[in-house]
């Protein structure tokens, strides 16, 4: 059953996730270049550490190769960001995206909302615990690898047989920021995942984005007709 109402427990600001993950894991200085755990992980800050760059005598321009990686990633990936205030867990999001559908699990403050964002805008969101969606404000999610893909410099950090690690500057505008200077991420890159790190101060964000070629189609809620 869907009906129509306002959400509760989470702020507006958080609902245009995506686009806040990216937001947020790119601005101001970004410190400890992440590294893609052997495994998969099972929570972002298990997977990312730091790392010394390493060099590598043969190996083909940075901005390819990342430009590579970033077209590896399907239109079927599952993702989880965690953000930590002087060690303390105060926003997850985790979620999955299929073919510009989306759906997503944001929890703050003791609070659990669930979405689904249809390719077309359509949003529907529903508090834990309970069974009804309520039709929610249209949101536009776009691809968050997007941006990603137009840095205005590439540079090497470190490479191996598995994991490449960069060092990419991009516009502001291209994460919605205020106008100034370029933003640095380090972005690390395997086959199946890309994982990036933000920090600065007392807050990190951690965001690891894995291939899941084979998830099943997101069930978008179907609106019951008025009596």
């Amino acid at each position: 059953m869907i009906t129509t109402r306002s959400r509760r427990g989470l702020p507006r600001r958080l609902t245009p996730v995506l686009t806040i993950l990216l937001v947020a894991a790119s601005c101001g200085d970004s410190s400890d270049p992440p590294v893609a755990a052997d495994a998969a992980p099972t929570t972002v800050a298990a997977a990312v550490t730091t790392t010394e760059a390493t060099t590598t005598t043969s190996r083909i321009p940075a901005a390819p190769s990342l430009e590579a990686d970033l077209a590896a990633i399907p239109s079927a990936y599952s993702f989880t960001s965690v953000t930590l205030v002087d060690d303390d867990e105060v926003l997850r999001i985790e979620g999955r995206r299929i073919d510009g559908d989306t759906e997503l699990d944001v929890s703050s403050n003791g609070a659990l909302l669930h979405y689904v964002v249809a390719a077309d805008g359509s949003t529907w969101v529903r508090t834990d615990g309970e069974e009804t969606w309520a039709v929610d404000d249209a949101l536009t999610i776009d691809d968050p690898l997007e941006p990603l893909r137009h840095p205005t410099e590439v540079r090497w950090e470190s490479s191996d047989a598995n994991t490449r690690i960069y060092r990419a500057d991009y516009e502001a505008w291209l994460f919605a920021l205020p106008e100034g200077p370029p933003i640095t991420l380090f972005i690390s890159a395997r086959s199946d995942q890309i994982l990036y790190r933000y920090k600065s101060g007392s807050t990190t964000v951690d965001l690891t984005l894995v291939s899941a070629p084979d998830l099943a189609a997101i069930e978008i809620p179907t609106e019951v007709p008025a009596g």
